[in-house]
């Protein structure tokens, strides 16, 4: 399943993400909209789990002046869901 990050842009509510959980039960979720997008990850990761949530990061990291800088940054936040 597809849910792009919770962000202002895309006015996803936590019902829906509930109401999707609902449904997907604990399938694979994978998470786009992290990153240059403003997405946030916290919603997603707690309501499927750390373990069943894949974050896509690609254009914050492409277009990032240090990429291996922005790919830790990234990398320990999503790891602090753990």
């Amino acid at each position: 399943m597809v849910i792009g990050a919770p962000s202002p842009a895309n006015h996803l509510k936590e019902f829906e993400v509930q109401r999707a959980k609902a449904i997907a039960g604990d399938k694979l979720v994978l998470m786009p909209g992290v990153g240059a997008q403003g997405g946030e990850a916290q919603s997603i990761i707690s309501t499927f789990g750390w373990e069943n949530v894949i974050a896509n990061v690609g254009r914050a990291i492409m277009y990032a002046h240090n990429p291996a800088r922005e790919a830790q940054k990234y990398k320990e936040m999503l790891n602090g869901f753990k």
